[in-house]
């Protein structure tokens, strides 16, 4: 609508207020500098403009609104000197004559027990059955972009509404089976580019009746479920039905961007998907007083809108979505932790997650950061932040944008960020649900049992598989997290041992060899029985256990060059000590050990 300046753009305004009569714009500059505004109304090949009758920082600009629904272009400008900045083209929209009602649903159970207003809806497997209402319930037209669809009952209804002279409008995933999009009968179609400078059509909107004269008719259906069987019946999705006229226009703008106008029949040669798309539709509304944004990929930067909404959160921060692959959603997520605010994460799977985000979220965490343990997919992309306090303006973030680069740069996706804390509350009733039918997500099982090592014929040698794990198999038939190896029955030579741990992650397999030898050269005169050291191979501490009635009055440890390293006079408590070793360098080391008339020779390992 406005052609941009060759100057530099810092300029970001935004619309504060939103009436169906006039907008507020607003934006601040560090310095005092004149500004104005160039507007537009749909429609309309003239253009308005405003100028600040004196320098400020804080610019604000009441742009009128002719109806309710009107279409607005906003361009604001700034004078620095000689040069005029040029802000960005706001595409603003008045606020709607409609209701603004929202109705929220969820696919799978929720928990009551945390509502604090409202209850939460859930729909078990009748989701398609709403989606057929709506459309039995239109008027004048249907516009339907959909990922995946499957249920031919809404094949049917939609052939139906096509019959009764509704006109409907169809976009789905070209890479996608979607067997009923060949129940349409007569229905225009359009399948999104499958060439590889495009991803997929991810979207999950249907727009209907924007376009009648009564504004309680406008509905738009979205949220993150697909209509296929298995979305409606199994899989952990939510609902979103907003009457509101002006909300679903903007819908409608998107989505004659990728029919390519605003006629019956889609035009391929004027179409734009994927990273072809423009940043052309409005994005700010007053739905019934609540605000709303909408944006859309790959074309408005939504990663940098999930971050802030990240970032908003002061005090608590839950996340139901079915992957996360991009390392600064998940670096947003940790510092939020570290700033004390509550952060609880719940995936479908770990391995939908990048290896980088599951140490960040593991490491930032821990056990709140989860994977699903229900049946089906948790197919959710929601943000809620500060539920839990509704003076801190709670934030829900929902559509069809998976958090990966894919959604943020290539596919074609729908999202709405709705600042209200009853509808926060709504979600945060299903996510409680979905949080306690979840685990904590660990590494995949890690054994080191250590390297091989050489030991004195006689000593004892305890092999420590470590904890956290479901089960343990040794070579030697023991089930124990601990073994110990010795000479007995093997004399001397080599002996390999292996341990099988498995846990609900996975299974891993590790092993080492025990050479045992005789030991001559620094104490011929030693005991061979009942000294055990633990463990061994060791980093920063090692423990001496010796006979009930052994009395040690001092140790030593010598180097393999038979030189004295450590000594240490002590006293047993019990009849065993712990030794801190962290100053030693790694390498082999003999540990000797004096009690009473008797002296104790152990090689020892430190790592």
């Amino acid at each position: 609508v406005f052609a941009q300046q060759d100057s530099i753009n810092f300029i970001h305004a935004i619309p504060v207020d939103i009436q169906s009569n006039s907008i507020i714009v607003e934006w601040q500059t560090p310095e005092e500098v004149l500004s104005g505004v160039y507007y537009t109304m749909e429609g309309k090949n003239s253009s308005n403009f405003m100028v600040a009758s004196a320098p400020v920082r804080n610019h604000t600009y009441h742009i009128p609104a002719f109806y309710p629904s009107q279409l607005i272009y906003v361009l604001p400008f700034q004078f620095i000197g000689s040069d005029t900045l040029w802000g960005d083209t706001l595409v603003l929209m008045s606020r709607s004559a409609s209701s603004g009602k929202i109705r929220v649903y969820f696919t799978r159970p929720v928990d009551p027990n945390v509502a604090t207003g409202p209850q939460a809806i859930y729909l078990p497997g009748t989701a398609a059955d709403t989606v057929i209402k709506l459309i039995h319930q239109a008027k004048k037209s249907i516009d339907l972009a959909i990922y995946n669809m499957n249920i031919d009952g809404i094949a049917y209804a939609l052939n139906q509404a096509k019959e009764r002279g509704v006109r409907v409008r169809v976009i789905y995933d070209g890479s996608t089976t979607n067997s009923s999009i060949y129940v349409l009968q007569g229905v225009p179609m359009l399948a999104s580019p499958t060439s590889s400078s495009y991803g997929i059509m991810h979207n999950k909107f249907m727009v209907i009746d924007c376009d009648t004269d009564n504004p309680n008719d406008a509905i738009l259906f979205t949220g993150s479920m697909n209509f296929t069987s298995t979305q409606v019946t199994e899989d952990a999705n939510n609902i979103l039905i907003i009457q509101d006229k002006s909300l679903a226009l903007a819908y409608r703008i998107e989505f004659e961007e990728m029919w390519g106008g605003s006629g019956s029949q889609p035009n391929s040669s004027a179409s734009r998907f994927g990273p072809y798309k423009k940043n052309n539709t409005p994005h700010y509304f007053n739905v019934g007083g609540i605000p709303i944004e909408s944006w859309f990929s790959p074309s408005d930067g939504v990663n940098s809108k999930i971050i802030a909404a990240i970032n908003s959160s002061n005090t608590s921060l839950f996340i139901p979505t079915n992957l996360i692959t991009r390392d600064d959603l998940a670096n947003a997520i940790a510092k939020r932790r570290q700033n004390e605010v509550l952060c609880r994460v719940v995936v479908d799977n770990d391995a939908s997650c990048s290896d980088q985000v599951v140490a960040i979220l593991t490491e930032a965490l821990g056990t709140n950061f989860r994977e699903t343990t229900e049946s089906g997919i948790l197919h959710h992309k929601v943000l809620i932040a500060d539920a839990l306090q509704t003076d801190s303006n709670p934030v829900v973030l929902t559509g069809s944008h998976n958090w990966s680069n894919n959604a943020e740069t290539r596919n074609d996706e729908n999202t709405l960020i709705l600042y209200d804390a009853d509808i926060a509350n709504l979600y945060y009733q299903e996510f409680s649900q979905r949080f306690k039918q979840s685990r904590a997500i660990a590494p995949n099982p890690v054994l080191d049992l250590g390297p091989d090592i050489s030991v004195c014929a006689g000593q004892k040698v305890l092999l420590d598989a470590g904890t956290g794990f479901s089960s343990y198999s040794w070579s030697n038939g023991s089930t124990a997290s601990q073994i110990i190896v010795d000479t007995s029955g093997i004399g001397l030579g080599n002996i390999t041992i292996s341990c099988t741990v498995n846990n609900v992650y996975g299974t891993q397999t590790d092993q080492i060899t025990i050479t045992f030898f005789a030991c001559t050269g620094i104490e011929d005169n030693y005991t061979k029985n009942h000294l055990l050291i633990y463990p061994n191979p060791c980093r920063e501490f090692f423990r001496i256990q010796l006979p009930p009635d052994a009395k040690p009055q001092f140790i030593e440890i010598y180097n393999i060059q038979g030189q004295m390293v450590m000594q240490q006079t002590t006293r047993l408590v019990g009849n065993s000590l712990e030794i801190n070793v962290s100053e030693l360098n790694p390498g082999i080391y003999i540990v000797r050990v004096l009690a009473g008339n008797k002296v104790y020779v152990v090689r020892l390992l430190k790592q």
